[in-house]
């Protein structure tokens, strides 16, 4: 074909009205068939147009009476009628270049009907791709390819009578089951697959398409394996595994949510003890040891705690000002102990600040960077660095996560934020990673870049910096530490934590109880004015929301100087609440010096 020579049309339509009669021919088809709609054979039109026995999207091979051989498929149109997909055949086989593309299942098509032709069968058999047939109504193996047989192991005899549920391992077949439901529906699907295989389940790419070949019908199946194609490296993922997953992840969310609540006012207890205990005995006591192990151990608990709230937090919560570093503090320590068993993970903070987001989401998107840097390394090499940095840059927030694993292929780069993509194992990796911190990110108004050689990835997350306007306080006070007697009241509904409190500040000051927030209100009208309220955010009955209000209500002076005891606020409620009135939090399990500086700060020095 001459440089500027245009190639002939292989691809046009036609357009029937809802009885069968031609309403448009485009010009593709009149180039194609000598402007004659009636060079197609009469026969031929009928089954083609026989749409109730032909579903849409099935291949229909036809003659025309000049020998020509094409491809027709039906698609219906909404208000009546039908198009019908005219292929020409020849330039299929041929490659051909033509003016209008066709479609990559008419080739396939195309293919499986060279095997129906004694004179071209030997054409189905060298194609590169791994193809095979299978009949319809019984579904067995007619034909398998050179290609396929490699691809498999086996030989075509071996093939031939079998099913793709004979191919395919016994706790996999109810991949088999849709992916049939899906093709009996449209006539088309396009699904990942496993086969068993002599190296195990490998995962592949099926392509079935319906056609039919003298009035009967076949599938024409190709299979891609992401082992031999590895731009189509798409492990597979069965979406009802994926949303059952996506389920138990809300529900471990809720359920870590109510594990940490109900552990902080226990932990809080142990805690305040041990401490109490420690000072009672004094430094030179011979059991001191014990408890300062008791006291690292319930640290370790307590940090835990605080990871597991953030990351269990509602996901909708409003975006309030978060610190940078703190975050990625807590995803290392989610994950870190993990990742210290196949590389050398090294912290590097730097001044960065806070930015405007929610914390649990950006615990995510490190979290999951963190992961997918692991999942990268190699477990046999000898050594791996994992390096995560953190940076100001233009007045945005800069998290790098770099690591030393073989880096990311030129021909999948442009794919790893897709979901479901991965090129490992379907029990190593969900596919969903990357895609997750793509979206929180952007979501967060900031990007997300990668980086990649054989040298190993860096993922490079820039966040705007959240800038603080202050501005002096419209609320003008004359209150001073201690001016109300050094009255100090806690507020919780659990007794043991109320005398655990006790003892922590008894050489402090003595304090009031007050077990429930009904007995607070009722002691708040008794008494008035407070130097310091400490009280429980969650409480049965009158929880702390209402006891903060009825104070913003009857004692706006006391505003100020009460604070909340909590395990966390793990409500969208709860969140807004805390964030709207800008209240200062003591987090349980409570520890003893940050309690004692707040106290201090609100009673008069002791002479």
């Amino acid at each position: 074909m001459e440089m500027n020579e245009i190639p002939p049309p292989a691809r046009g339509w036609i357009q029937l009205d809802e009885n069968g009669r031609v309403l448009h021919v485009d010009t593709n088809v009149q180039a194609m068939l000598g402007d004659d709609i009636s060079a197609i054979h009469p026969t031929s039109i009928h089954n083609l147009l026989g749409r109730k026995a032909l579903p849409a999207n099935v291949f229909v091979q036809i003659s025309a009476d000049d020998g020509n051989q094409f491809l027709a498929r039906s698609h219906p149109i909404r208000s009546g009628g039908v198009h019908i997909e005219l292929i020409q055949l020849g330039d299929l086989n041929r490659n051909a270049p033509s003016a209008e593309p066709c479609p990559s299942d008419a080739r396939l098509v195309a293919q499986c009907i060279n095997w129906h032709l004694e004179s071209t069968r030997e054409t189905f058999y060298r194609c590169p791709d791994p193809i095979s047939i299978f009949g319809w109504l019984n579904p067995a193996m007619l034909a398998a390819n050179t290609a396929l047989c490699t691809q498999f192991g086996r030989t075509e005899h071996s093939l031939v009578g079998k099913c793709n549920r004979a191919l395919t391992p016994p706790e996999e077949s109810d991949v088999v089951d849709r992916t049939t439901l899906a093709q009996h529906q449209d006539g088309r699907t396009q699904r990942p697959f496993p086969i068993a295989t002599s190296e195990g389940t490998v995962w592949m790419a099926l392509t079935l398409v319906r056609y039919r070949y003298e009035g009967e019908d076949f599938q024409a199946a190709m299979y891609t394996s992401k082992r031999n194609h590895p731009s189509d490296s798409l492990t597979a993922v069965n979406p009802a595994k994926i949303m059952a997953n996506v389920d138990r992840l809300n529900l471990m969310g809720s359920l870590v949510n109510r594990v940490v609540d109900q552990l902080a006012t226990p932990g809080s207890s142990v805690l305040g003890n041990l401490t109490t205990l420690g000072q009672e005995l004094g430094e030179d006591h011979p059991q001191q040891h014990l408890i300062h192990e008791s006291l690292v151990g319930i640290h370790r608990i307590s940090a835990l705690m605080n990871t597991l709230r953030v990351f269990g937090s509602d996901q909708s919560a409003p975006y309030v000002p978060t610190r940078v570093n703190k975050v990625v503090e807590e995803a290392v320590a989610l994950v870190g102990n993990v990742l210290r068993h196949k590389a050398i993970l090294t912290l590097e903070l730097g001044n960065v600040g806070e930015v405007m987001g929610n914390p649990s989401q950006l615990m995510e998107v490190v979290t999951n960077l963190l992961t997918n840097a692991g999942q990268a390394l190699d477990p046999q090499a000898p050594r791996h660095f994992i390096r995560v940095t953190t940076f100001s840059r233009h007045n945005r927030a800069v998290i790098e996560v770099s690591d030393t694993g073989a880096g990311i292929p030129d021909d999948l780069r442009a794919r790893i934020f897709e979901p479901f993509f991965t090129t490992r194992p379907l029990e190593e990796a969900s596919g969903l990673g990357l895609a997750v911190a793509l979206q929180i990110t952007t979501q967060h108004k900031g990007t997300l870049a990668v980086e990649s050689s054989s040298l190993g990835s860096r993922f490079r997350v820039c966040l705007p910096q959240h800038v603080v306007a202050y501005k002096a306080s419209s609320t003008v006070t004359s209150w001073r530490p201690g001016q109300c007697g050094n009255r100090v009241l806690v507020i919780d509904d659990e007794p043991m934590l109320l005398r655990v409190i006790k003892r922590m500040l008894r050489k402090t000051v003595a304090i009031e109880v007050a077990n429930g927030g009904q007995e607070a209100i009722v002691r708040l009208k008794e008494v008035g004015a407070f130097d310091l309220v400490l009280c429980d955010l969650t409480m049965p009955g009158v929880n702390g929301h209402q006891v903060y209000e009825w104070i913003e209500q009857n004692l706006p002076e006391m505003v100020p100087r009460t604070h909340f005891l909590s395990g966390g606020a793990f409500t969208k409620e709860s969140a807004a609440f805390l964030r709207d009135r800008n209240i200062k939090v003591v987090g349980k399990p409570v520890e003893s010096s940050t309690l004692i500086a707040l106290v201090k700060a609100h009673i008069a020095p002791s002479d």
